[in-house]
């Protein structure tokens, strides 16, 4: 069989649903890659109890570090603004 399939179409420019639905893949791929075990490390600074799912969302950008420690969902020991500061450190 013979023929010519056309010209390739395609397309760099992104529409802003195609970007939110990109992000949401990427943050899915980000909880499915993230594995959460509960630790201690002594002499740390600060430390952090909160339910894994929680976590995720907080590492993920889905869900607010301060709010999530000003409703008690993360409970945090230790220097906060540390804490803020460090997760601030990745965001864009």
């Amino acid at each position: 069989m013979t023929g010519n399939p056309g010209p390739a179409i395609s397309s760099n420019i992104r529409t802003e649903e195609e970007i939110q639905r990109m992000r949401l893949a990427g943050n899915a791929a980000a909880e499915v890659l993230l594995e959460v075990q509960p630790f201690e490390i002594k002499g740390s600074d600060v430390q952090v109890e909160t339910d894994e799912v929680s976590w995720k969302e907080v590492v993920t950008g889905n869900r607010s570090l301060p709010v999530s420690m000003a409703t008690g969902l993360m409970t945090v020991t230790g220097d906060r603004v540390s804490l803020i500061t460090f997760f601030n450190s990745f965001r864009e």
